[in-house]
C-alpha cells in the first residue's frame, strides 16, 4: 500500500547513545493511518519532502548534545533554501525529538526571518546550497 511505502521511505535512523552501545533505532516519521500520503506540515513540496528529511537527518547526525544554535542550523538554511516553511517546536519535537532544543523560543529565534544568526557562518551558507539543490532537482 502507499502508506506502507511512504513509511518505509521516511524511516530516519536516529542514534541513541546507551552506556555501553550505539543502538540504532526506526522511527516512522508519518503516522497517520488514514493518510495516503506522508505530510510534514513544515516541508513546502510533499514531493520532495523524502529528500528534506534525509539531508535534515544527515546534518543532524551526533547533535543530540550540542547547543540550539548548531542545531537550527539545517532547519534554518532549509528554510532560507525555500524547502520548509518555519518550523514549530511542536512539529520538530514530532520528526527530531532526539534533537529538539527543549527550549520553544530557541527554535522560534533561530528560524525568524527577521534575524540571521549564522550571517558569519561560512558552512551555513554551504548548508542552504545543499537544500537549494534538492529543490532544483525536482524542478528539473
Amino acid at each position: 500500500s502507499s502508506l506502507t511505502m511512504c513509511l518505509s521511505l521516511t524511516t530516519v535512523l536516529i542514534s541513541r547513545r546507551h552506556a555501553s552501545t550505539n543502538a540504532i533505532e526506526q522511527r516512522p516519521l508519518c503516522q497517520s493511518s488514514t493518510s495516503q500520503k506522508c505530510k510534514y506540515p513544515f516541508i513546502t513540496d510533499q514531493t520532495i519532502a523524502h529528500e528534506v528529511i534525509e539531508k535534515l537527518s544527515i546534518y543532524l547526525k551526533d547533535k543530540e548534545r550540542c547547543q540550539p544554535k548548531d542545531i537550527m542550523m539545517p532547519f534554518r538554511a532549509a528554510q532560507e533554501a525555500g524547502v520548509i516553511r518555519r518550523i514549530t517546536h511542536k512539529e520538530m519535537k514530532e520528526a527530531f525529538p532526539h534533537h529538539c532544543p527543549s527550549s520553544t523560543t530557541s527554535v522560534s529565534y533561530y528560524t525568524t526571518p527577521d534575524t540571521n544568526p549564522y550571517h558569519d557562518v561560512a558552512a551555513y551558507r554551504n548548508i542552504v546550497e545543499d537544500f537549494a539543490h534538492i529543490a532544483k532537482a525536482k524542478e528539473g
